[in-house]
């Protein structure tokens, strides 16, 4: 079975910086929008990391 790899590109950096500074002016805006925002963050962020699992699994 073939390695599940994942290239960054510099594409990808730019928007991540770009949302990251909206999502920082948002919380000074808006602190009470801070907990939502940490909350899908951590969905993102835990459905990205399980990604290459669920597709290795699905392959099997």
């Amino acid at each position: 079975m073939p390695e599940v790899t994942f290239e960054l590109s510099s594409r990808w950096f730019f928007w991540a910086s770009v949302l990251a500074l909206v999502v920082g002016v948002l919380i000074l805006i808006r602190p009470a929008l801070l907990s939502y925002l940490v909350a899908i963050y951590l969905i993102i962020a835990g459905a990205l990391g399980l990604a290459p699992f669920v597709q290795r699994a699905l392959n099997v």
